[in-house]
């Protein structure tokens, strides 16, 4: 039945919101914002489908702002109405909105009032029928288990009025069997209310579950008779509503399908039409609500003993207690992985001698693969050419549980997975083996129809089979006759009958056929399959049948009547003087069609989220490795089996590199027209990199080719590499980069060139220098020349270091290979281009035959060096320019074009094009948000003027950049495969950079105007938020690479913090902030300004100012105090990168600005928390070591741990050190980097181990307890015993500071647990025992008292693990757990106190900023709560992205 709906015009609501729409929403006038809302609410009653382009973000958050917030009840049940009207407006695709506004109208339930709790009910209901309930069930339960019965009794109603809507066969179960133990709370409940509503919500769920699985849900409450008649009065209401909806949606003709929406999908299903009322009648699959179980653990203590003895009794009382687990836990846990267990158990089927241990393995196996289900496919391959080589055996104790066990296997997948290994078990000469796969091949046709039966593997099977009824043996021909007769029933006789070829004329044989196929017909009845088979292989909800149909033989068709076949046809068997038959004139009747394929093999949801954060937190393997081992590739297939469907899994993790291909070809399939492929492309690139170790050289053709296909597709889609993708897929493209040959190596060239795109040049760079250090002369080779082209478009600048980066390019000139060596050559010749005879001292000595070579490269070129100019464009190619177009560098093209000249390659495609524009050459943008085009006017290059700065052409118009919410414009260019000039970015890559988020249209412009920022902060009244607004607006800014924006930030930053209330306000609760932003300064400083050949004066302006913020910044104890060691980490890597980088020496005052910088790093790591200041350090030492940072770097960051590791003995310093902290990490150093490694190692290792004596003589005798944490194979225990007994040695002589008592240690904890103190506690108690009296009568008398054994008790818990973790890690994992965004590093007894405002900078600071008038009114303000959002390096990119795009559309 048509909707109306489909037929009305979108209507775009946030387009034509009112002008005045904000500030009336902000208007302190109730009714105000009473109108402002009403008038929207009236447009979206006019218009009720809007328009699914437009972003809603803002407008939904402003109304959730006022449910939440809103004093008055009249303005929240008109914003729930709104939302009513959005979500009904966009259905499905108000999805992805709908769970970060659901909780706050959960919290609304509160109101009891009809006029505010209607609209609420609606609003709820109108989400619900948009989004698939399994989303919001955490902050459902959450909201349940909330004591205010108002919620609990609304809540229960939303469930029972959601789960009317549903069928048996739709219903959310997981949403169910989440909800229903909080409903049994709620039935015991003192409200009447909420009884009554928890029991009409359970009985709801009884109409979709039946009373057996309702029973076993609720437990002892299905006892009580009084609650259970109010249950079943729930189900007959819920059966009463159903039906009603049911008839009010049914369609007007019985015939129409049943059209339900999807059960698994991002939306609830539609209403259901009468017909599919019928389905609501059989109980779902008991399976589905039980409990996964890992039984894995509970198997005993010898199985793998007893699995291996040589008694076959005992063998066999192993398995049976395998079985016996997996018999008792019917549903098992698929996030276990059973890899090992199913390749013994395959083991032992396939080669035990005796009969009776292999049928119980046999058993073993078919109850895994019924406890897992689909989650069993990926083990298919290992036991399923074991199970029919097994069919050889005829005695009914093996062969009965083989039977079950490959019908049990199929189940869980489908027959093309196993296809060819039944192909194989036909060519076996065994008869038994030939019987027995026919018959399973009759089970499993015979409950087929033509929709479901798999045509691939019929055409590939049903040869063989028609071969079998020619055998000698009569079993088999029977076995044989079965199968085809199960496949006669399945297709019907237009497609079955062709395929048989000559055996449809032989009679006798026919007549076996057919007595088979009224045999499957009688057994299967009615579509019977079973419950198992129904559960996995359900029909998609549109294949739902209105009414059961028996299925009858089909009628026989005239011969003439050729069968029209779509996708694969059945083929008959091929005669050679076999003609093709003449199409009857007659029309054919009509024939079914046969079911498209599954929308794809790859699914729409996707994990990555979490994967990335597993490895971030080293709970799975890193992609990195040598060659590919067990772990990692059976990880890889556990996150395969999440996202793919199983036949997927096993084409891909097969041995047979067919396999692989096809396993390519479904997935380019769906690529082709499904970008939800994309969201898996990590794990796809990690399976792309597992073939580079492969020798066949057609799968590896075809996986450079799909590896191109998949970039290709990530760029239009917007994906980007994060830095872990990068670091596990070019280096190994690296690998297959020197193969021998050629269109391996074009394609991984494209490969590489693409991923710059996808990436960033300066990520791939780096790893290139890395691949110079092979033997492979080609690989060489082609690195090399992958060099050049990054130094001639990117020149220095894409190097962090580019002393480190060009030598191992210039050792390459004394390379024998003569490509390689000219290659380096050439490499050097780029860089010389751009910075003239600057490169020598960079690539250092050479030897006196390399140098002459490279003298004489560079005077071949017959100029002088280009002038210095590094700027960085992206320009895009025109739509008429083909891809072969793109050339690099010095006119050489990265694909394989006709040689010819760069100018002819570029105007043979379109005479016009020039390589000047003319000055009325225009470009235009396309929009995604369908607005119209917009033209830039691009000036000529040549009309430019030599006395205007390069820089001037950036001039940034507000209008440029206004919708900020919306995605930048961008113009859409045929996508090249190749390098492009694009804008590098800084190395600082973080989630937790700080936001660079752009001002409004019209204050930026008018800065843009006058070069200062507008704001008059001199004079005049703020109030908090404007103040707040203030502070935040200049923050930003500091992220930004313009240098006027930058200077005046920071000066207006300065004068606003030297403001005493403004200290106490801001500042300290800001300090987490303030310590980003100047990181992300830094770091922009070296990867743009320092890069850039007229950076001198706008650089030096920039440095003086932020090392002006950077010192007052750090003179403030108590604002530094608060930073984490995450940021200080993040600060001390950009201030120590910043001293190392030899480009620093080029700006203007170098010296004075790099002794700033130094005293900057020093006092950062004498003022800060000293916890946090050494954790930070010895962290970022350990990544140093890790990446291979220069050994200068090192050096600094040692001596900045030295210098504050000297505080550790101070009386004032001995502040609840965290000694078990810093021995994890400092053992963790060591064990990675054990000493006389190399020079540098052992320098580290001596350093440390000075700062270790160091903490032993701040924390004395009790340092001995801590040594617990220590890893016994390494060499940190054994050397801190040393030093403890010289130290035990040295107190006996000399008198030791006395330490902090028991009762001094509680009092650290007044304000609050900490870490600091935790850890302190625990170890003195280790250390004193015998104050346990005194220990628990004080732990007796803390309000904390439970808290404090739980830390001690999971402290306990992972050393008995073998994993210890310290007092702040666990502290900190609690935190996360409550939902805190952040930890404070200050201690418990810390306070706000006034700070050092009066700093003296080291540069001056001209202009009306140096004043310290307070503002007006900030006296008055009250310290916010920290609640600082970490803000995603995604909206950096995107800033930044956007400003690129803007400059070069002005620099045209």
């Amino acid at each position: 039945m048509a909707d109306a709906f489909d037929f009305l015009d979108e209507y775009d609501i946030t387009a034509n919101l009112p002008d005045d729409f904000e500030e009336s929403l902000a208007s302190k006038k109730w009714t105000d914002r009473r109108d402002a809302l009403q008038g929207v609410l009236d447009k979206i009653t006019e218009h009720p489908k809007l328009a699914v382009k437009a972003s809603y973000d803002t407008l939904l958050s402003q109304l959730k702002q006022v449910i939440e917030k809103d004093a008055n009840i009249n303005n929240q049940a008109l914003a729930a109405k709104l939302l009513t009207g959005i979500a009904n407006g966009l259905r499905t695709k108000f999805a992805p909105h709908a769970p970060s506004i659901y909780p706050a109208l959960f919290e609304k339930f509160k109101e009891k009032k009809p006029q505010l709790r209607e609209p609420l009910c609606e609003c709820v209901d109108a989400f619900g029928k948009t989004i698939n309930l399994e989303i919001i069930v955490d902050d459902l339960i959450a909201a349940m288990a909330k004591p205010n019965p108002s919620i609990k009794q609304q809540l229960d109603n939303f469930i029972f009025r959601q789960l009317v809507r549903f069928t048996t066969a739709t219903h959310p179960k997981k949403f169910v069997k989440a909800v229903v133990p909080q409903l049994v709370k709620h039935a015991e409940d003192s409200d009447k209310d909420v009884r009554d509503a928890a029991l009409l919500a359970l009985g709801g769920i009884g109409r979709l579950t039946g009373d057996s699985i309702l029973n076993n849900l609720i437990g002892p409450l299905s006892g009580d008779a009084l609650k259970m008649a109010k249950v079943k009065e729930g189900k007959e209401k819920a059966q009463t509503e159903f039906d009603a909806l049911a008839a009010a949606s049914a369609p007007p003709a019985p015939s129409t399908p049943v059209a339900t929406a999807k059960s698994n999908g991002d939306a609830s299903p539609a209403p259901p039409t009468a017909n599919s009322a019928t389905s609501g009648a059989s109980e779902p699959d008991p399976w589905e609500f039980l409990d996964p179980v890992d039984i894995l653990p509970k198997l005993p203590e010898n199985f793998n003993e007893n699995l291996a003895s040589k008694k076959w009794l005992e063998r066999k009382e192993a398995l049976e207690s395998l079985l016996a687990l997996a018999v008792d836990n019917p549903r098992l846990d698929p996030k276990v992985s059973y890899h090992e267990i199913v390749e013994t158990l395959a083991r032992v089927l396939g080669k035990d001698s005796n009969i009776n241990v292999a049928a119980v393995a046999a058993k073993c196996i078919t109850q895994l693969a019924k406890g897992l289900r689909q989650k069993f496919a990926p083990h298919i391959p290992t036991v399923s050419p074991v199970i029919f080589d097994k069919f050889k055996e005829k005695k009914i104790i093996l062969r009965d549980p083989l039977v079950n066990t490959i019908d049990a296997i199929h189940a869980t997948s489908n027959l093309d997975v196993i296809c060819d290994d039944i192909v194989a078990a036909f060519g076996k000469p065994n008869p038994n083996v030939k019987i027995q796969t026919n018959l399973f091949l009759y089970r499993v046709f015979k409950v087929c129809n033509k929709d479901t039966a798999p045509k691939k593997s019929v055409k590939a099977l049903t040869p063989l089979i028609v071969k079998c009824t020619a055998e000698s043996d009569p079993e088999v021909r029977e076995a044989a006759f079965s199968a085809l007769g199960a496949i006669y029933k399945a297709l019907g006789p237009k497609i079955f009958l062709p395929m048989l070829g000559e055996l449809a004329t032989d009679k006798m044989k026919m007549a076996q056929v057919d007595k088979f196929k009224d045999q499957a017909l009688k057994e299967s009845g009615i579509e019977v399959v079973s419950e198992m088979v129904q559960s996995i292989h359900k029909p998609a909800p549109e294949a739902v049948k209105t009414a059961p149909k028996i299925v009858k033989p089909p009628q026989p068709q005239p011969a003439e009547v050729e069968v029209e076949e779509e996708e694969e046809p059945l083929k008959p068997l091929a005669k050679s003087d076999e003609k093709p038959k003449r199409r009857s004139r007659h029309p054919s009747p009509v024939v079914t069609e046969e079911p498209k394929s599954p929308a794809g093999v790859l699914s729409a949801s996707s994990n990555r989220a979490l994967r990335v954060k597993e490895e971030r937190l080293l709970k799975t393997l890193r992609w990195n490795f040598k060659t590919p081992d067990d772990e990692h590739i059976n990880q890889l297939m556990s996150q395969f089996t999440v996202v793919a469907k199983p036949e997927l899994v096993a084409l891909l993790f097969s041995k047979d590199f067919k396999q692989h291909i096809k396993a390519l070809e479904l997935i380019q399939k769906q690529l082709s027209t499904d970008p939800a492929v994309l969201l898996s492309y990590d794990l796809l690139l990690r399976w792309a990199t597992l073939r580079f170790f492969d020798t066949n050289p057609q799968s590896l053709n075809k996986t450079l080719e799909f590896l191109l296909d998949l970039l290709v597709n990530m760029e239009q889609e917007g994906y980007k590499f994060t830095d872990s993708d990068v670091a596990a897929f070019i280096p190994y493209v690296m690998l297959k980069i020197g193969d021998t040959k050629d269109v391996v190596r074009t394609l991984c060239r494209r490969v590489v060139s693409q991923s710059t795109v996808i990436s960033s040049p300066d990520k791939i760079f780096p790893l290139l220098i890395d691949a110079l250090n092979t033997k492979n002369s080609r690989q060489k080779a082609e690195c090399l020349a992958l060099c050049e082209h990054f130094l001639d478009i990117f020149s220095i600048g894409i190097c962090s270091n580019p002393s480190q980066a060009l030598k191992p390019i210039a050792a390459c000139i004394s390379e024998r290979d003569s490509t390689a060596r000219s290659n380096a050559l050439n490499c050097m010749v780029a860089v010389w281009r751009k910075i003239g005879d600057r490169l020598y001292p960079m690539i250092g000595t050479l030897p006196a035959k390399e140098k002459a070579m490279l003298d004489e490269r560079i005077k071949r070129m017959g100029r002088e060096p280009a002038p210095v100019n590094d700027e960085l464009r992206l320009t895009p190619l025109s739509r008429d320019q083909d891809a072969s177009t793109l050339s690099l560098g010095n006119g050489d093209a990265l694909e394989d074009t006709p040689k010819m000249s760069a100018r002819s390659r570029s105007t043979s495609r379109n005479p016009r094009r020039n390589d000047t524009f003319n000055g009325n050459e225009t470009m235009t943008i396309a929009s995604d948000h369908n607005a119209a085009n917009t033209t830039f006017d691009v000036p000529s290059r040549r009309t430019i003027p030599s006395n205007v700065p390069l820089r001037s052409l950036f001039a940034i118009d507000a209008k440029f950049y206004a919708p900020l919410p919306l995605p930048p414009p961008r113009y859409v260019p045929k996508y090249v495969r190749g390098l492009r000039k694009i804008e590098l970015p800084p190395v600082l890559q973080t989630d937790n950079a700080i936001a660079m988020t752009l001002p409004r249209s019209d204050r930026s412009s008018a800065r843009t105007r006058t070069g200062t920022n507008t704001t008059n902060v001199s004079g005049g009244s703020f109030s908090g938020d404007m103040m707040s607004d203030c502070i935040d607006k200049n923050l930003s800014l500091m992220g930004s690479d313009d240098a006027r924006e930058v200077v005046s930030a920071a000066k207006e930053l300065i004068y606003l913090f030297r403001d005493q209330a403004n200290y106490t306000t801001y500042l300290i609760n800001k300090a987490e902030i303030i310590a980003k932003t100047i990181a992300v300064q830094f770091s922009v400083i070296r990867t743009v300004h320092l890069a850039a050949s007229a950076s001198g004066d706008d650089t030096s302006q920039i440095l003086r100012n932020l090392c002006n913020l950077a010192t007052f910044f750090i003179h403030q104890k108590p604002a530094l105090q608060r930073v984490t060691y995450a940021s200080l980490k993040l600060l001390l890597s950009e201030l120590l990168r910043y001293l190392t980088d030899e480009r620093s020496c080029l700006v203007e005052d170098a010296a004075s600005i790099s002794r700033s910088v130094n005293v900057i790093t020093v006092k950062l790591c004498e003022t800060a928390d000293i916890n946090e200041s050494i954790a930070a350090c010895f962290a970022l030492l350990e990544e140093y070591l890790c990446t291979g940072a220069p050994s200068k770097l090192i050096e600094l960051l040692l001596k900045c741990i030295f210098k504050r590791s000297e505080n550790l003995n101070d009386s004032d310093g001995y502040c609840a050190i965290q000694a078990d902290r810093f021995l994890i990490l400092v053992d963790g150093i060591l064990m990675h980097f054990p000493k006389n490694t190399n020079n540098l190692t052992e320098r580290v290792g001596d350093s440390i181990r000075l700062v270790v004596q160091r903490l032993l003589g701040a924390k004395g005798s009790e340092f001995e307890s801590y040594l617990v944490v220590c890893s016994p194979q390494g060499e940190l225990k054994p050397y801190l015993q040393q030093c403890i007994r010289k130290y035990n040695a040295l107190s006996k002589k000399t008198s030791m500071a006395k330490k902090r008592s028991l009762a001094e240690i509680f009092e650290l904890m007044q304000g609050g647990l900490n870490d600091s103190a935790l850890s302190e506690l625990y170890f003195y108690m280790e250390s004193h025992p015998e104050e346990k009296t005194e220990f628990e009568s004080l732990l007796s008398t803390f309000p904390l008292k439970s808290s404090v054994l739980y830390y001690f008790d999971e402290f306990r818990n992972q050393l008995k693990k073998g994993t210890p973790k310290s007092f702040h890690q666990l502290y900190m994992e609690v935190l996360a757990e409550a939902g805190h965004t952040q930890a404070l590093a200050a201690g418990p007894n810390h306070k706000h106190t006034e700070g050092h405002l009066n700093i003296s900078l080291p540069f001056s600071m001209p202009g009306k900023m140096t004043t310290s008038t307070p503002v007006r009114g900030a006296s008055q303000f009250q310290p916010p709560p920290l609640t600082v959002t970490p803000i995603s390096s995604k909206q950096i990119d995107f800033y930044k992205k956007r400003i690129s795009e803007i400059k070069a559309s002005s620099q045209k």
